[in-house]
């Protein structure tokens, strides 16, 4: 040959190298996508927008690596398929087709980022399960607002960018140079591919350090990032001798910080508004059928006396969707930006800004879930009481006796919040001897050995005598108030984080799912002065917050700082919902429906009718419920700084 001759092969590149040159210009397109991301951003620190524009950067790398293994796993296929069958070579249509599929798939990726960024935009959160349920219902789209014009504008964007995908393609093919261009050498191939891992290590590092350092600013910009993975590591950290902030002395976040427009306006209270106590005693795992005459004697006279709501359902179900609905009244879904930036809830701000002591005791921990920095932040850190140490019958004897020491001690002259969080039903249950009015329960509850579908009755049986010794707890607490005479000036709310299954159809315990057991908790509240009630209808723990902010006198209307109703007011509430770490859920009379909030799920929901023997299809829910699905969206980022106008 002679050397003067181009060496065609050797310049030419093969198709997965070509691929590999495509997908670095579609990189760059997903940059121009995400770029309109900044315009969310509410002007935090420098560190925090360069955190952004690495993140940014590696981020854009990322979302196409998917589509370009699968096409290499596609082509790998293809290729083994036509050795095992001889049908030849990858041809021109064959390598035609191949690139078909990468413009398909990298537009497609290009759509999904698009259509994230619209609804980020809009609602304040990430296209998710609930979200991908409405846009491909059909009328979805027009129930989020949308018209013709939006479906319209929608296809054309789509046309659009499967346009600039083909373009960069039919580019790279027609322009030689370009190609050569794009053939680095291994040396620079792989300084590249170091160098953005190097990037992707120092997000993560600064994402960790925030969060060790409670500064809230870039896990707030991270937040905007589409699919963001978050890494903490707060044990190595320490191990490594850095030292976290002093969490008693935590420094409350402007309120306009980030994403949180909260309340959404400020809380006003009628001048001469009488200062009630506030006692709230709170069980781990309590379940609404516990309340019963044999069962919890005590607390079943105090609700023959007290406003009495029957079919009441927490904010999740696990203790920290519980609490966190009963305090600030918001869905779970908030709960990630209020830890963040260590917001308490209005109701707790309005007891600090009208005197209010604090004695708050749990037989748990007030550091996990982090209620030291959500439900309590800002409040000090001697009025958190932690005891921990022995059984669940040990710990709630102790705390209940320290808490009513406390309001011994307090100041007359000022208002007290106390507030409980027992243990004794929590599994594996605990209780004294004299609690046993169930004599068949399980003695020796090992969770190695246990089998749950043959001891099922004796566990549960364990769980209602450790829930006779809750109410002989519940009982000294009020039996002392009404010594004291403190009845007569204080409200006293009783319930329970959440319920507890017994298989009640197929799971044991709690944080699993959504059914009734699991959800439904006993409430109690009594009011100085109010007639004794039984309440009926559905009601919820989001309630709460606006309930006692009304007893004690505030006007500002509920919707302006929770998505809960006054219980002893007009309106009421026609669904509930349940939040768990990732995942929501809807229930009413007829149903209860589920959905995944994982970024960029797409699954879609399940439904469950009460009635065993109807069957709901996705569609016909879908259409009924299309409005309630909307005004759950909306609520979901009611207090986001997006919404606010």
């Amino acid at each position: 040959m002679d050397p003067r001759t181009p060496n065609t092969k050797a310049q030419v590149p093969s198709s997965t190298t070509l691929l590999w040159q495509y997908y670095l210009l579609s990189c760059v397109l997903v940059m121009v996508n995400l770029s309109s991301y900044f315009s969310t951003l509410d002007s935090p620190n420098w560190m925090a927008m360069a955190f952004y524009g690495i993140t940014w950067f590696v981020y854009a790398m990322a979302y196409l690596l998917p589509a370009v293994f699968l096409l290499l796993i596609v082509r790998g296929l293809g290729r083994w398929i036509g050795k095992m069958f001889r049908i030849g070579g990858t041809g021109t249509v064959a390598r035609g087709t191949w690139y078909g599929l990468a413009v398909l798939a990298f537009s497609s990726v290009q759509m999904i980022l698009y259509t994230d960024k619209t609804i980020y935009k809009m609602f304040g959160f990430h296209l998710n399960g609930f979200v991908w349920n409405l846009l491909v219902t059909p009328g979805g789209i027009s129930s989020m607002g949308g018209d013709e014009s939006t479906q319209t504008t929608t296809v054309l964007t789509a046309g659009i960018i499967v346009g600039l995908e083909l373009a960069l393609l039919a580019a790279l093919l027609a322009w030689k140079g370009l190609q050569k261009r794009l053939l680095w050498p291994p040396v620079v191939r792989g300084a590249v591919v170091w160098g953005l891992l190097a990037l992707f290590g120092l997000q993560l590092v600064a994402y960790g350090l925030s969060t060790f350092y409670d500064s809230p600013d870039i896990p707030t910009v991270a937040r905007s990032i589409p699919a963001y993975c978050p890494v903490t590591f707060t044990r190595l950290a320490t191990r490594l001798g850095l030292h976290p902030p002093d969490r008693s002395q935590v420094n409350l976040r402007s309120r306009d910080l980030g994403q949180l427009q909260y309340p959404l306006e400020a809380i006003q209270r009628k001048e001469g508004s009488r200062n009630y106590n506030l006692v709230w005693l709170v069980a781990e795992s309590l379940r609404a059928d516990m309340l019963d005459p044999e069962i919890m004697p005590t607390t079943w006279k105090l609700a023959q006396k007290a406003q009495w709501f029957t079919r009441h359902y927490s904010g999740g179900n696990g203790t920290r969707m519980g609490l966190f609905a009963m305090f600030y009244g918001l869905y779970g879904n908030y709960w990630f930006e209020f830890l963040r930036q260590q917001r308490p809830p209005a109701l707790i701000e309005l007891l600090q800004q009208n005197g209010y002591q604090f004695g708050l005791y749990t037989s748990a921990r007030f550091t996990y879930p982090e209620f030291d920095k959500t439900v309590f932040a800002g409040i000090p850190a001697e009025s958190l009481h932690e005891y921990d140490a022995g059984m669940g019958w040990e710990r709630d004897r102790k705390n209940v006796g320290d808490m009513l020491q406390w309001i011994d001690r307090r100041d007359p002259a000022r208002p007290f919040m106390s507030f409980l969080f027992y243990e004794s039903p929590h599994a594996r249950y605990y209780f004294l001897p004299e609690n046993i009015i169930r004599k068949d329960y399980l003695e020796e509850f090992n969770y190695a050995t246990v089998d749950l579908h043959k001891n099922i009755s004796q566990i549960r049986n364990r769980y209602i005598n450790s829930c006779n010794h809750l109410d002989t707890q519940f009982d000294r607490v009020m039996r002392y108030l009404e010594e004291k005479g403190l009845l007569d000036s204080t409200i006293v709310i009783l319930t329970g984080d959440h319920g507890e299954e017994f298989m009640e159809p197929d799971h044991w315990g709690h944080n699993s799912d959504y059914t009734d057991p699991q959800v439904r908790t006993p409430l109690v509240i009594w009011v100085p002065g109010m007639a004794p009630h039984k309440i009926d209808r559905l009601t919820s723990h989001l309630d709460l917050p606006a309930t006692v902010m009304t007893l004690l006198g505030v006007t500002t209307p509920p919707r302006e700082y929770s998505l809960g109703y006054d219980l002893f007011g007009s309106e009421t509430r026609r669904y509930a919902i349940l939040s768990g770490w990732d995942d929501l859920a809807m229930t009413d009379d007829r149903l209860t429906v589920h959905f995944p909030l994982k970024a960029m799920g797409f699954s879609q929901q399940t439904i469950t009718p009460r009635d065993p023997s109807v069957t709901i299809s996705r569609d016909a829910f879908n259409e009924e419920y299309r409005p309630v699905l909307m005004e759950i969206m909306t609520d979901m980022s009611r207090y986001s700084w997006q919404r606010k106008k």
